[in-house]
This record gives structure tokens, sequence and C-alpha cells, in this order.
């Protein structure tokens, strides 16, 4: 008897050692806050005192593991949506996402705030593969905590029509400077909403997707899917 409940204590030990494993988070166990001060781009300025830049790599959203996507010719799924930038094209961390061609698709970012404000500026950086494009807040829906931002019109224009190691060269774009934080928990999502097809079996509008750069005076902090690059 003694035995037995000896081989249950440790069968309840080591199902709770894989429970807090499984729920540990996307990370390494810490909490990143990725700090830095913007370098080139579309609208790109210097950080104002008192603020700071955060950026958050797209390619680790916890998302894209279960995404299935759509290339020219084809789907595209999972991590081999992460593309490394062979081709030096201006990739922070050298990986961007791709494969965002399909209506629904979407990346979300879980974002701590120690506090709430009104005034921080969100950046997206950009490019193109294949044909020219022009972004709008209605195809393509960058929301936080379910809000969506209302941006000015983003174009990425002279995309070499040829393949992935011509495409466009990565620039910032500023979407807003007066974004609102809570305190806490605040979701960011980036979603392709539209069926708008590009060529082959792209069948949607969407861009690639490098990263995105919030500059406040609150102190961020996210759990980042550094695994998702090996990282």
């Amino acid at each position: 008897m003694k035995k037995k409940s000896l081989v249950l204590m440790l069968l309840l030990a080591l199902v709770a050692a894989v429970s807090l494993f499984a729920f540990a988070g996307c990370g390494n166990g810490e909490e990143g806050d990725g700090e830095g001060t913007g370098n080139g781009g579309e609208g790109s300025t210097s950080v104002p005192e008192g603020m700071t830049e955060y950026l958050f790599e797209a390619e680790w959203s916890p998302d894209i593991e279960f995404l299935a996507g759509f290339d020219y010719s084809g789907t595209i799924s999972g991590l081999d949506m992460i593309q490394k930038d062979y081709f030096e094209k201006g990739a922070s961390n050298d990986y961007y996402v791709t494969g965002l061609y399909g209506e629904g698709l979407s990346l979300s970012y879980t974002i701590e705030s120690d506090k709430a404000v009104d005034d921080a500026k969100l950046v997206l950086r950009l490019s193109a593969e294949y044909m020219d494009i022009t972004l709008t807040s209605s195809i393509y829906t960058v929301a936080v905590n379910g809000t969506p931002v209302d941006y000015r019109n983003i174009k990425l224009t002279d995309v070499p029509v040829s393949d992935r190691a011509n495409l466009l060269d990565f620039a910032d774009f500023v979407l807003t400077e007066t974004l609102s934080l809570k305190e806490g928990e605040n979701v960011i999502t980036l979603t392709t909403t539209n069926s708008n097809p590009m060529m082959g079996t792209m069948y949607a509008t969407a861009p690639l997707v490098d990263c995105f750069k919030i500059t406040t005076s609150a102190k961020l902090t996210w759990d980042p899917c550094m695994t998702n690059t090996g990282q």
C-alpha cells in the first residue's frame, strides 16, 4: 500500500512539473522589454526625453506556430512563415513574417504596462514582395485591446517584381502618436481583413511584418516566443 502511495505521489509531482513548464510562457522564463532608439524608415525620429522605445519582434508571436497561411504558389504554415533576412533587407533580428495573405490571418502580442498612458507612439516596420500594395486601416487592421488604430494609408511601392530575394527594403511607418495603453495587460493584434488577391495563391493583400515599436513613458514588458527562431 505504501509503495502504491509513493508511486501516486511521484506521478502527481510529474504532472505538476509538466503543467508548470507548459504554462510558463513562450520565452525563456524571463520577461523581455526590447529597448531601442529607432533607426531608419519612414517617420523615424529620436526618442524624446523621459520616453523609451520598445521593439517587439513579429516572429516572436505565440500565434505563428498554429497559423496556416498562403504563399505565391500554395500554402505556408507554422514556423515556416518566419523567414530569415538572407538578402539583408533591414529586418531587425534578421527575421520577418510572411504568408499573411489570407483573410483573418492574425498575429497577437500581449504586453504589460506599469501605468496607463494616452500618448504612446506606435510604429510598424514593414516590407512587401512581388507587387506594390497600399495598406489601409480597413484592409489591414491593427488593434489595441480590441480598438482598431485609424492610421494613414501605407504605400509600399517600387517592389521588385521577381522573387523573395528581391523584396522591398523594410521601413518604419508611424501609425499613431496618441496610442492609449491601460495599466496591466494590453493585447495588440495585426490582422489581414480583406480578400483582395495579389498574385498566385496570395488570396489577400498583406505586408511582410518585421516588428512593431512603441515609444512611451510607461515601462513595458512581454513574454516573447523566442523559441520560434531558436533563440
